[in-house]
């Protein structure tokens, strides 16, 4: 059965019940996807119902800086049952990593009523409702809208949670998805204790030790295919062990392959303890990233997506790199791939 539509009205009536909300992140949370959290948690409890944040991965430390960050659990912290799963910026289970297990282990007559906000195009269709705007530029612009028009209190550290995840989702305003509504919605909150030279300087310009020495790595390993339309790099487990780093300190390296002029598609390769090995794209105009995510199970935007494939280094490089390489094949034979 396919979801109902969840209007605004729906989603305050459905918060304001006495009932206990599980918002898990996605895999590789990303600064809307904790903003959204951290705002929607923030109204969860002036509406009366009880928040649960829950990350099957670790929060990146740029996003340290956020206002109840540190009260976010891991899958294994949760205990007792939830009446409402609430999954935002994202639409499938498979998209929240481990926090999976907290649902499919509910027995169905205990299972909770599920809730799917998301920006991204749909793609697996699950859930009780659904609010989708592939129009909008974040979650948080969307749970920012939510909270204005249902008269919930928007204070200076859910306006700075929100901020983040509208200019951490639009390059700061660069990508193509930035529009005029952005920049209003942007002055609004700043205007509510958003701090945007201090959201910017934590974001981009705060990076440990660790960070820097991987990103030398990952950029001294530097490899371009297909002319040049394609750069990626790998950090395999020994690196992050040499460098003192884990794999969330790897998160800026792909940009700077993007930047490489000439180059379309931007890959890293992140050798993960459990067998399987952290791709994150990125690409420039053509390329729609978060078509080739889903092809590996994950998902994304269309110049920012990423997945976590099962097998070795080797394998996932390779098959990875052949999609890509095939999709810009199709695209500069005018095929149908943006």
């Amino acid at each position: 059965m396919s979801p109902r539509e969840l209007t605004k009205p729906k989603l305050a009536e459905l918060l304001s019940q006495d009932v206990r909300v599980l918002i898990p992140l996605h895999v590789g949370p990303d600064g809307d996807s904790i903003g959204a959290a951290l705002a929607t948690a923030s109204a969860c409890r002036q509406l009366g119902s009880e928040p649960l944040v829950v990350s099957a991965d670790a929060v990146p430390t740029a996003y340290h800086f956020l206002s109840g960050w540190s009260e976010i659990c891991s899958p294994e912290e949760v205990v007792g049952t939830f009446d409402i799963l609430l999954l935002l910026d994202c639409s499938s289970l498979s998209r929240i990593g481990g926090t999976r297990d907290l649902v499919e282990r509910v027995p169905e007559c205990e299972r909770p009523l599920v809730i799917v906000i998301d920006h991204h195009s749909a793609g697996e269709s699950i859930g009780d409702y659904l609010w989708s705007d592939p129009q909008a530029a974040a979650t948080c612009e969307m749970i920012f809208d939510w909270m204005h028009q249902q008269g919930i209190e928007v204070t200076p550290e859910v306006a700075e949670a929100l901020y983040t995840g509208i200019t951490t989702d639009t390059g700061f305003f660069a990508f193509p998805n930035t529009k005029a509504g952005t920049f209003r919605r942007a002055a609004r909150l700043a205007e509510q204790g958003a701090r945007p030279p201090y959201v910017y300087q934590r974001v981009n310009e705060e990076r440990s030790v660790a960070e820097v020495r991987i990103m030398g790595r990952g950029l001294q390993k530097l490899q371009v295919a297909a002319d040049g339309k394609v750069a990626w790099t790998e950090i395999c487990r020994r690196d992050l062990a040499e460098m003192g780093a884990d794999s969330g300190d790897t998160e800026g390296v792909v940009n700077h392959l993007r930047s490489i002029a000439g180059t379309e598609l931007a890959v890293i390769f992140v050798e993960m303890d459990t067998g399987q090995v952290k791709v994150s794209f990125r690409s420039r105009h053509q390329l729609d990233v978060a078509k080739l995510a889903r092809e590996f199970g994950g998902g994304g935007h269309a110049r920012a997506a990423g997945a976590k494939v099962n097998g070795s280094m080797t394998q996932v490089r390779e098959q990875v790199i052949r999609a890509g390489v095939r999709l810009l094949g199709l695209r500069a034979a005018g095929g149908d791939i943006v």
